[in-house]
């Protein structure tokens, strides 16, 4: 009889060209867990991951979903395939859940943060986990820059033209900053992001932040989906899926 698992892992980014299984650009999160629980099980299974992440992004709880006939227990499966694992990936929960949810289909809210280190050169093992970025901020501006990206819109400028996503309406419910030591964190929660989204708003409010834009052109970029009134993304290593509601 066929069982639905869900599982939380937690992932370094890195090491990894996004989560999404690809054939040719190296490996991929979802690749790595699909062939180490398969040798667990002895046993094919596709895994569903609540939403895509570019190359060096991490997260820190992602749900993903899979079908498995195999009637070892849920736990005992966490263990056996954490040991199958490389250390950038480890489960930290798994369980047998209603045979209907699915990790992408379900998600009601996904909140990502963004870490930007300011002040002195980061130490050598810290540039793959923030983006480094030494210049004076004007945080009260950058706030309320940020503002302006709350609420459903159409973020057609903020996406990447490599997208093939036809429709660039998504709802923003916060966006914010807070200030931990010498970094300083974006958080973004919302239904779901345009690909490279969050990063090209980074940099944008970044740019706010040192006055090289202004908050009008944003809100023309909002409007109008002209994507030369925009920034260039941030890097990724600085981006982190938090948590996922459902």
């Amino acid at each position: 009889m066929k069982r639905n698992i869900k599982a939380v892992i937690e992932f370094d980014g890195s090491y990894f060209k996004g989560f999404q299984k690809q054939i040719k650009w190296g490996p991929t999160v979802q690749g790595v867990l699909e062939q180490a629980i398969k040798h667990t099980l002895n046993e094919k299974i596709k895994i569903y991951g609540c939403s895509r992440t570019d190359a060096g992004v991490h997260a820190c709880n992602y749900t993903i979903s899979f079908r498995t006939e195999n009637p070892i227990p849920a736990e005992n499966l966490r263990y056996v395939t954490n040991k199958k694992l490389p250390l950038s990936v480890h489960i930290k929960s798994m369980e047998e859940v209603d045979f209907d949810f699915h990790a992408r289909h379900l998600a009601k809210k996904k909140y990502y943060i963004y870490k930007v280190l300011r002040g002195e050169r980061p130490e050598v093992f810290e540039h793959n986990y923030k983006y480094y970025f030494p210049k004076e901020l004007d945080i009260k501006i950058m706030e309320k820059a940020l503002m302006e990206f709350v609420g459903k819109k159409d973020f057609r400028a903020f996406s990447s033209k490599h997208t093939d996503v036809t429709d660039f309406r998504r709802t923003v419910y916060e966006a914010y900053l807070t200030e931990e030591g010498n970094e300083l964190w974006f958080h973004f929660v919302g239904r779901g992001f345009v690909y490279n989204m969050l990063r090209i708003i980074v940099g944008t409010v970044l740019d706010v932040g040192i006055g090289k834009r202004q908050i009008d052109t944003i809100v023309t970029a909002l409007e109008t989906g002209d994507r030369n009134l925009r920034s260039k993304k941030a890097p990724a290593s600085g981006l982190y899926l938090k948590e996922v509601y459902y």
